[in-house]
């Protein structure tokens, strides 16, 4: 009798708000099929990720700049072509490489690019978008790479140059991403974004020791205030750990004349909503030829034992 009536409910509740790409109550049973994830092109970061970037889960890359979260995305966006699927790829940074990225695997005639730079057109396009790709091809998955929040501009911005102080990006990508989070309502969406830390620094108005207090862990924030950090179900942290280099190494004064060939890149798995936090995981970045799956395979095997 109860089910009946759950079930009776559910239907008219379905009927009555029914969303774009899903319906808005659902019964989560046994026939409910679960949304899957992405590889992230790493086996090593999958795992501590529970899996790679899941459907209807933002997540977000972090770290100082030149520590390979553009290249992570090449890799997400390389693993979403092979399964099938289309990525969006919105380039603020400017920074796409197509030689590299076809070097990579990925097919740039299959990739859908976009230069806007601005908040507000970023956020219209990527939303159009996403509900076009859906309208035609509703069963087909979709990720969309944001690189990065910490290059984006307000509307604002560009219109007064430096005339004007914009006290309003942080507040722009904090509303930008609960609309982008709309997407993922659509069915077979993800969305990651990239971020960069940036040293906090005094306003004037903390208390005496407050600056020196941040000399450890935290002294460090990324574009876009709070909100990216918020919103995201999943954070990962990249950090440069060691370059390789080739080459005979230098005795006494001789100067270092070996040549870097790639380096080893550190993961911390700062938030996560699918899987346990702050797994840490290895990366070995070659130059020229991206993420070495056979590191990553070799680094989960020494990490099981």
């Amino acid at each position: 009798m109860l089910t009946s009536v759950v079930k009776s409910v559910v239907g008219q509740m379905q009927k009555k708000y029914l969303r774009q790409g899903g319906a808005s109550l659902i019964m989560l049973g046994s026939d409910q099929q679960e949304e899957g994830c992405i590889s992230t092109g790493c086996l090593a970061l999958d795992v501590i990720c529970g899996g790679g970037v899941y459907y209807g889960r933002p997540f977000e890359l972090f770290g100082e700049h030149s520590t390979g979260k553009s290249l992570v995305l090449y890799h997400i966006a390389r693993e979403m072509q092979r399964a099938g699927g289309i990525p969006i790829m919105v380039d603020i940074e400017r920074s796409y490489e197509r030689d590299y990225a076809t070097e990579l695997g990925i097919d740039n005639a299959a990739l859908h690019y976009t230069r806007l730079r601005t908040v507000e057109g970023m956020t219209k396009m990527v939303m159009e978008t996403v509900a076009s790709y859906r309208e035609r091809l509703p069963e087909t998955p979709l990720v969309v790479l944001i690189d990065s929040l910490a290059a984006v501009t307000t509307k604002q911005r560009q219109e007064d140059g430096l005339d004007k102080v914009d006290m309003t990006k942080a507040k722009l990508i904090w509303g930008a991403i609960e609309v982008l989070v709309g997407a993922l309502d659509m069915g077979k969406v993800a969305i990651v974004w990239s971020n960069q830390t940036r040293d906090r620094i005094s306003t004037g108005w903390e208390p005496p020791g407050a600056l020196a207090a941040r000399k450890g862990p935290g002294k460090a924030m990324t574009a876009g205030g709070k909100g990216p950090a918020f919103w995201a179900h999943m954070r990962v942290e990249l950090t440069r750990l060691q370059p390789i280099k080739e080459g005979a190494k230098p005795t006494g004064n001789e100067p270092d004349r070996r040549v870097a060939v790639g380096e080893y890149v550190g993961c911390f798995c700062e938030k996560s909503k699918v899987a346990p936090p702050f797994g840490r995981c290895v990366l070995l970045h070659r130059f020229g030829k991206g993420l070495d799956k056979w590191h990553g395979l070799w680094d989960c095997l020494v990490r099981t034992g």
